[in-house]
């Protein structure tokens, strides 16, 4: 390992609702009812701009995207667990996910999908964007694993009002745009 640079750490701030137009809980509690409807117990997250939609945060891990490297599991109750270095959290983002969103270090990831698998949980994870060690790592703890779309992707495609609106352009000082 090293030959590896140093995980990032750029500050993960909140995404403000003028510009999503929809409060997370808000998402959370409509994604958790469809897994719910689906007979699922948890979806694991691991697209960054899923779980950056899904919580109305930004980052800048990404080059040129603010997005936050890490990963989430959203529970059929709305609750999240979300797998990130503390030190990229900027004051005030734990009041910013409320209480349903835990926020644990990226090395309890494993755990966590462990633990899904000895309660006998019935886990979707996305093949597209999961990688195959989550699918193995549920399947070895004894998880139902159901392959299946990232919840978030369809619903992040459906722009609400104010997501289509975008923010008011900018004009320069000399007056064009």
């Amino acid at each position: 390992m090293g030959g590896q640079p140093p995980p990032p750490l750029a500050p993960i701030v909140p995404h403000e609702l003028r510009f999503t137009g929809k409060p997370a809980d808000e998402k959370r509690h409509e994604l958790a009812a469809g897994l719910a409807a689906a007979g699922v117990d948890a979806a694991v997250l691991t697209a960054p701009d899923s779980i950056a939609w899904l919580l109305n945060i930004r980052g800048g891990d990404v080059a040129r995207t603010p997005l936050p490297l890490s990963f989430a599991i959203l529970g059929k109750d709305a609750s999240v667990e979300l797998f990130v270095d503390r030190r990229k959290l900027v004051p005030g983002i734990e009041s910013h996910l409320g209480n349903a969103v835990a926020v644990q270090p990226p090395g309890a990831f494993g755990a966590a999908l462990d633990q899904l698998g000895a309660a006998g949980k019935r886990v979707q994870a996305d093949p597209g964007t999961a990688a195959s060690w989550i699918f193995a790592r549920l399947g070895a703890a004894g998880a139902k694993v159901q392959r299946a779309a990232d919840p978030c992707q369809l619903p992040k495609a459906r722009k609400n009002p104010v997501e289509l609106a975008g923010p008011a352009p900018r004009i320069a000082a000399t007056g064009r745009r």
